[in-house]
């Protein structure tokens, strides 16, 4: 069976990736002033083809508050397809989404307790539209007596571009680079790198800077010489290699390789269900890059293992 590839709708959504604070406000009805709530929202890819949206923060009437959305796209029905859960709802609500021809606003089409009509069923609709790759608009609205859409939720949310407390993984690389200024400039092109923070010293060397690329993060640093602090090509080589995941690895190396790396194993089809290759940056730090094709137990590796390396039958 041959298996799928991310289509143009897929990579919609890992737009949407990454951490984000929000504002919003509620509208329950004429005679009722508005009620706003905030809070953080973490949107994870799940492969190349989901993305999962966990929302923690406060309802309108001021209660702790849980949601989480999971979004994909069925190319055999045309269609976004997901679901929405809250802890403060004891109901599943079904996505069945478009997305517009401009390609910014995402419409969710969902049915669901009425608002309207004790024991019915209503209609709603949850609306995703980006300004640019660090805002979106989040509104919601119900189709009213009247026949007519009626808004009640609108929040604006905002990518986290600043360095906070649990914005590092447990372990966070920590490189060194001959002319880390330009590397950082690199990794942008290369990798989509987002910076983060730069401190840079009075003669201009960089001192310390972080910068994110997907949902991780990469400090960085120059080469300090007098204190044993060398990048790879002082050290005529290195022993580590950062293993990035990406939606497309052959897109993703195509990239790097544009931005100036070198291709040291071209992509390829492996036992453990990736789809890998390696490259060298040019300050001379290994990538690994590789796309989940298939998910294998550790048994299922072995085996996969054991039949690629089998040594032939002796003579």
């Amino acid at each position: 069976m041959q298996l799928p590839e991310p289509q143009k709708e897929h990579q919609w959504l890992q737009r949407l990736v990454g951490d984000w604070t929000y504002e919003h406000e509620c509208h329950m009805g004429p005679d009722q002033p508005p009620m706003k709530s905030s809070g953080r929202q973490s949107i994870k890819p799940l492969g190349g083809f989901w993305i999962l949206m966990d929302m923690i923060g406060s309802t309108p009437d001021g209660h702790d508050a849980q949601s989480i959305i999971q979004l994909g796209y069925d190319p055999k029905k045309q269609q976004f397809v997901g679901t929405f859960i809250a802890s403060m709802m004891d109901n599943m609500w079904l996505y069945a989404g478009t997305l517009d021809e401009s390609g910014k606003i995402l419409t969710l089409d969902s049915e669901g307790p009425s608002f309207v009509e004790e024991g019915a069923t209503g209609r709603y609709q949850d609306i995703i539209e980006m300004v640019d790759d660090n805002q979106f608009v989040f509104r919601s609205q119900f189709w009213g007596p009247d026949g007519q859409w009626v808004p009640f939720m609108r929040g604006m949310n905002q990518r986290v571009t600043e360095p906070t407390s649990d914005a590092m993984q447990t372990l966070t690389p920590h490189i060194v680079c001959a002319d880390a200024i330009a590397a950082i400039d690199f990794y942008q092109r290369a990798f989509n790198a987002t910076e983060v923070m730069k401190l840079v010293g009075p003669t201009g060397k960089l001192v310390h800077a972080a910068v994110k690329i997907g949902q991780s993060m990469l400090m960085l640093a120059e080469e300090l010489p007098d204190f044993g602090s060398l990048g790879p090509k002082s050290l005529k080589g290195s022993p580590v290699v950062l293993h990035l995941v990406v939606p497309d690895v052959d897109a993703a190396i195509a990239q790097a390789v544009a931005a100036g790396a070198i291709v040291t194993m071209p992509a390829a089809d492996m036992f453990w269900g990736d789809r890998y290759g390696q490259i060298v940056d040019p300050y001379g730090h290994r990538w690994s890059i590789a796309t989940r094709q298939r998910k294998l137990t550790p048994a299922e590796v072995q085996v996969a293992f054991q039949q690629t390396y089998a040594q032939p039958p002796a003579q």
